[in-house]
């Protein structure tokens, strides 16, 4: 199972990377800056929350092209580290965390992880629409594109 999240996570660097990418030629555009900073500050939240670090990252926090690439790479190599540390156990444990408003919550760590990778998933669609809509050519995201590549 840890393998499996390993390739979704995976698929979620190389789907995202690839819209970030076509997003360079239109970066000014404030709904693209939304939407892309808000699924790199998802992640960022979401490991900290696992981790039990408490984030003060805002869900909406636009920010500039060059500034999400950072973090967006910064964080793709924390959950790598991450992913490769846990065990199959940690994926069937409880994690306690708050949302953004303080709230208490918990959830099954496997259970986590499938909704992250379904949240940026949804905000890919919309980053996609926004660079239609903007003219850009579009790179495909879906899993079976990134699988055909992965095994080139």
């Amino acid at each position: 199972m840890k393998n499996h999240y390993i390739k979704l996570f995976n698929y979620d660097n190389w789907a995202t990377n690839r819209l970030i990418v076509a997003a360079e030629s239109v970066q000014n555009d404030p709904k693209l800056k939304d939407l892309i900073s808000h699924v790199i500050t998802a992640r960022i939240v979401w490991l900290g929350r696992i981790k039990t670090d408490n984030s003060s990252a805002t869900p909406w926090n636009p920010r500039e092209l060059s500034e999400n690439i950072l973090l967006f790479n910064e964080n793709q190599a924390n959950w790598e580290v991450w992913l490769n540390q846990i065990t199959e156990t940690d994926l069937r444990g409880l994690i306690h965390y708050k949302n953004i408003k303080g709230d208490p919550f918990s959830g099954v760590l496997k259970d986590i992880l499938t909704h992250l990778i379904n949240h940026s998933t949804y905000h890919r669609g919309q980053i996609a629409t926004r660079l239609k809509e903007l003219g850009v050519q579009v790179p495909p995201t879906d899993f079976i594109v990134f699988t055909r590549e992965e095994k080139k």
